[in-house]
């Protein structure tokens, strides 16, 4: 009889256990949908994609966090009626029939969000370095980097600071928010890289507190078949003339550049004036305009590679406030979370607003045989790549044959962004 009056005992022991585990507060970080002041209850996407539903209690917490804050150290009390659609918060409560009875909530603004952001995109355009890696040292946790500036490519070594962060982007992904902890060693040859710290006089050398990196390539391409219902497109690269698969997905950024535009980004990337009347790819250089070197030349650096969205840069530490927007600016396909800015210059300049402005377009309108100019993520697989920019309308940028090999020539631009390939989010009309 004792036997059994143990085993009872076991088992309600584990089944008040369970009872407790179930009560425990969960935790929820995402971002705001829809906020209602009256009935305190608040529509969030959460970082995972899933939408939940909270009732924020009227004995709860409030508290707001500046962007970028780790820690909830220098919080500030706040009221129910500061929460707006679109700001970060991290929700505590319990869950009942699915719905989350808060009885704590941490706010970050969406506007302090977008001041961080641009600070952030500024300083990683003023001070970053951005590059093709031509030689990885593991020994002396060093890689070399291409980096185009004012007076042309140049390779400059970069190092890392003694707390340096080293991020990756996840393999097909284009957010920063995806990005894992990495090192150096993770880095090969042909990689992107962007990095943020202090450049020795002699320029020749950088070290970096903050480095991330990520198996991104451009090409230049024409179609040879769209797939619209599975969101794959079928291209020959030109550098190869061997067949690619590149998927299409949610956040790839599918843009037409008018004729005027795609001319005056030859004259930009060429240093010269591919002809007003386009051409095919590998045709002669139209005659006229600027000397080489006159044209507009890329400008080094900004932010890192990817996105113009909203979500924030580096996730969020365990327990803690939600995760700030930030990190380094956008590359080519990417909308911080703001929509995917695509290629975009520092300041603003004409190449930049020239994207920006292009229409979006759907892959059902591409063509057979049609020229495009891809910024991709690399997939495990050679022929097979995700991409995050498509960028039709490019034949006079194409027209000027190719000094070395065609992504030499198209450089960094998934990494030169403007707002968002390091924050995640966006869309671009691609399926």
């Amino acid at each position: 009889m004792g036997k059994y009056f143990l085993m009872l005992k076991i088992a309600i022991l584990a089944l008040c256990s369970l009872s407790l585990l179930a009560q425990a507060p969960k935790r929820l970080v995402g971002t705001v949908v829809s906020a209602d002041a009256a009935s305190r209850t608040l529509s969030i996407k959460a970082d995972d994609g899933t939408e939940a539903k909270v009732k924020v209690a009227d004995t709860a917490k409030v508290s707001q966090i500046p962007a970028g804050e780790t820690s909830l150290q220098n919080a500030k009390p706040a009221e129910f009626s500061a929460v707006n659609a679109g700001d970060r918060v991290l929700a505590s409560g319990l869950l009942t029939d699915g719905t989350m009875n808060a009885t704590l909530i941490v706010l970050m603004s969406k506007t302090d969000i977008a001041k961080k952001q641009q600070q952030e995109q500024m300083l990683w355009a003023t001070k970053g370095v951005t590059g093709i890696v031509t030689a990885v040292d593991k020994d002396a946790n060093t890689v070399t980097i291409n980096s185009r500036g004012a007076d042309g490519v140049k390779p400059i070594k970069v190092g890392l600071s003694e707390k340096a962060s080293v991020k990756r982007y996840a393999e097909g992904s284009i957010k920063f928010a995806d990005a894992i902890n990495s090192s150096i060693n993770d880095i090969d040859v042909n990689d992107q890289v962007r990095a943020l710290g202090t450049k020795s006089e002699d320029g020749l050398s950088y070290r970096a507190d903050q480095l991330v990196s990520g198996a991104f390539r451009n090409m230049a391409v024409t179609v040879k078949s769209v797939d619209v219902a599975n969101g794959v497109i079928e291209v020959i690269d030109l550098d190869t003339k061997k067949p690619v698969t590149v998927k299409v997905g949610k956040d790839t950024n599918v843009k037409k550049l008018a004729e005027m535009a795609a001319t005056m980004m030859a004259m930009s990337i060429n240093g010269g004036f591919a002809g007003m009347g386009g051409g095919r790819p590998g045709a002669a250089p139209g005659a006229g305009g600027p000397p080489a070197g006159m044209g507009m030349r890329p400008q080094q650096g900004a932010g890192a590679p990817a996105a113009a969205g909203t979500a924030a840069p580096g996730g969020r530490p365990a327990g803690g406030p939600p995760a700030a927007a930030g990190g380094p600016p956008a590359g080519m396909g990417g909308g911080m979370p703001g929509g995917m800015g695509g290629m975009r210059r520092p300041g603003g300049d004409m190449m930049g607003m020239a994207i920006d402005r292009s229409p979006a377009i759907q892959i059902s309108e591409l063509k057979k045989d049609d020229p495009l100019i891809l910024s991709v993520s690399k997939t495990k697989e050679p022929n097979k790549v995700v991409a995050i920019t498509i960028l039709a309308g490019v034949e006079p940028i194409l027209a000027t044959p190719a000094n070395g090999s065609r992504a030499s020539q198209l450089g960094t631009w998934n990494l030169d962004g403007g707002a968002g390939m390091m924050g995640g989010g966006g869309g671009g009309g691609a399926q």
